[in-house]
């Protein structure tokens, strides 16, 4: 319904249009594309909210809301970000982040990983293996490489090995 191909007039015959969804939600998001605030009452749960703004096609708004002022239909990306992580009395370059706000810490074997709203996936879990470097390849997977030398392309939604 908010696509921007979407033609209210298609059917000139019906006047009305009839969304049986969440209305508590439906204010939120109403709330977020008038002002470009997003502001969830404590009563609703922000899963509920995501889930309305994803029926809707609006999760990038509510997502960019979430890091900064929502601005007029141009969701403002992060850039990916690096960083320095000690391991075991090493320091190792171990922190990195993509464009969508999602982001990777390795620790030893393990890489924790974390969506946009800072919630932790599933660990990826490399055996005793310490994790030399990561990159993020595109939005959902990431390159994990170790200290002796193996390397592997996850998948960091579910924290599996894609073959």
């Amino acid at each position: 319904m908010l696509d921007e191909n979407w033609n209210p007039h298609s059917d000139l015959a019906i006047a009305e249009r009839f969304i049986d969804r969440n209305p508590d939600c439906f204010g939120v998001l109403l709330d977020l594309l008038r002002t470009g605030e997003l502001y969830i009452h404590p009563k609703i749960h922000k899963w509920l909210v995501y889930k309305e703004a994803e029926y809707y096609g609006i999760l990038d708004h509510v997502s960019s809301a979430e890091c900064d002022t929502f601005d007029d239909n141009r969701p403002r990306l992060a850039k990916s970000i690096t960083g320095w992580s000690v391991m075991d009395g090493e320091i190792s370059r171990a922190i990195h982040a993509n464009p969508s706000g999602w982001c990777c810490v390795a620790h030893g074997s393990m890489v924790h990983v974390y969506d946009w709203m800072l919630e932790e996936r599933p660990t990826i879990n490399l055996d005793y293996n310490k994790v030399n470097n990561l990159c993020w390849i595109d939005s959902k997977n990431i390159v994990v490489n170790t200290v002796y030398g193996g390397i592997g392309l996850f998948n960091a939604s579910i924290g599996s090995v894609i073959d």
